[in-house]
C-alpha cells in the first residue's frame, strides 16, 4: 500500500507542475525564461526540486492547460517525468474565480520509487520530501494515465531488486467531493506477467482492493529468499486487500505452475494451488502460507518422496522478525499417515521481505 502511496504522490507531482503552471502563466504576461523562472521558483517549496519543461500551450475552449515534457529534479534521475499532462478545468467555477480540474490526463510517465529501511521515497529524495509534496488542497474530478513506466528499487535486499511494470494505464475518479475515490489499473511486469485491478478508497481511509495477476514470473522475487533456497514458476491468481489504508488485511489466492521450490529440505516440483491470510499488512504482519502440492511432486530431506496425485499440503506461519522483517519461522507438509515438521532456525529462516540480513 506504500508503494501505492508513493505513486500518488509522484502522480500529484506531476499534477502539482501542471496546476502551478495554470496559475503562473495563464495570464501570459510575460516571456518564456521568465515563465519557466517563475515556474520553478513555485514549485521548488512545494516539491524541493526544479521543474523543467519543454513547452506550455493553453487552449480556450474548454478552458485548460498542456504541459510538454515536464521534467522533476534533474534530468539524469528526476523524481517524475511525463511526455504530456493535460488539465481541463471545469467551466462554470472558474467563472467565479474557483480552480477546480474537470480531468487531467498524463501520457507517457516515468515514477522511480526507491525503498529503504526508511521507507519508500522517490529516487534520489528523502522519505520527508516525498510526503511534503503530496499534500494538496486541490480538487480533481478524474485522472487517467497511459504508457506509463513505473519502478520500484528495493534496497532492503541484496543484491538490490528492481520491480518494473510498463505500459501502466491508471484511471482515477470520485462521483463527487466526499465520494469514495475509485480506480482501476493495468500494466505489465518487465521480467514477464501482466496485473490488473481496481478497488476504492473511502474518505474515512477505508480500503477495498483487489488485484489480479497472470504468468507472474516469481523467480524475480528471489533476493528475498535464503541464499540456498531456488525459487521458480509462473503465478496466476488474486490478492484482495481490506480495512484501512494504514493497516490493511491481505487475502491471496492463486495458482503456481511449473513450480520449482527448494524450501530448506522440502523440495516441491508441478503446479501448487496458494492460499494465504496475512493481518496487519503494514503494521506487524502475522498470518498463514498454505501450498497445496496435490498435483506436485514433493520431496523431503533425500529419503521420501510424494508422486504428484497424492494429498499432501505444506504450511508456513508468517510473522514479523525482531529486525522488523517479513519471514517464515516455520513450516510443515501434512499428508495421510505422514506428518512432517520442519523448524527454521533464527540464521535460516525463509524470508518473504524486509531488510538486508
Amino acid at each position: 500500500m506504500r508503494v501505492v502511496a508513493r505513486v500518488g504522490g509522484a502522480l500529484f507531482l506531476l499534477l502539482f507542475v501542471a496546476v502551478i503552471g495554470l496559475r503562473v502563466v495563464l495570464p501570459r504576461v510575460a516571456g518564456e525564461d521568465v515563465v519557466r523562472a517563475r515556474l520553478s521558483e513555485a514549485t521548488k517549496p512545494a516539491i524541493g526540486r526544479g521543474v523543467e519543461f519543454t513547452a506550455l500551450k493553453f487552449e480556450l475552449f474548454p478552458p485548460s492547460v498542456i504541459v510538454i515534457g515536464a521534467v522533476v529534479g534533474d534530468e539524469a534521475m528526476p523524481l517524475a517525468r511525463a511526455d504530456r499532462i493535460e488539465l481541463t478545468l471545469a467551466f462554470a467555477p472558474l467563472l467565479a474565480g474557483i480552480l477546480l480540474i474537470d480531468s487531467v490526463i498524463i501520457e507517457g510517465a516515468e515514477i522511480h520509487l526507491v525503498r529503504t529501511q526508511s521507507g519508500i521515497a522517490f529516487v534520489g529524495a528523502e522519505t520527508a520530501e516525498s510526503n511534503r509534496a503530496v499534500r494538496s488542497d486541490l480538487a480533481v474530478r478524474g485522472l487517467s494515465l497511459s504508457g506509463a513506466e513505473i519502478t520500484l528499487e528495493d534496497r532492503t535486499v541484496h543484491p538490490a531488486l528492481l520491480w518494473v511494470l510498463r505500459d501502466v494505464a491508471v484511471r482515477v475518479f470520485a462521483e463527487a467531493l466526499g465520494s469514495p475515490i475509485v480506480f482501476d489499473l493495468a500494466g505489465e511486469f518487465a521480467s514477464g506477467g501482466q496485473l490488473f485491478g481496481n478497488g476504492e478508497v473511502g474518505v474515512d481511509g477505508e480500503l477495498k482492493l483487489e488485484l489480479g495477476f497472470e504468468a507472474v514470473a516469481i523467480a524475480t522475487a528471489r533476493p528475498y529468499f535464503a541464499a540456498d533456497y531456488e525459487v521458480g514458476g509462473l503465478l496466476t491468481g488474486s490478492i484482495r486487500a481490506n480495512g484501512s489504508v494504514d493497516s490493511p488485511a491481505i487475502e491471496l489466492t492463486a495458482t503456481l505452475r511449473e513450480a520449482s521450490l527448494q524450501l530448506g529440505d522440502i523440495a516441491l516440483r508441478g503446479t501448487l494451488e496458494i492460499d494465504a491470510s496475512i493481518r496487519d499488512a503494514l503494521g506487524a504482519p502475522n498470518g498463514f502460507v498454505e501450498l497445496d502440492a496435490t498435483e506436485a511432486e514433493l520431496r523431503y530431506a533425500g529419503f521420501f518422496t510424494k508422486a504428484p496425485g497424492s494429498p499432501a499440503r505444506v504450511v508456513g506461519q508468517v510473522t514479523t522478525s525482531a529486525e522488523g522483517a517479513l519471514a517464515m519461522d516455520a513450516w510443515e507438509f501434512v499428508m495421510q499417515d505422514l506428518d512432517g515438521h520442519v523448524q527454521v532456525e533464527a540464521d535460516d529462516r525463509f524470508r518473504l521481505a524486509g531488510p538486508e540480513a
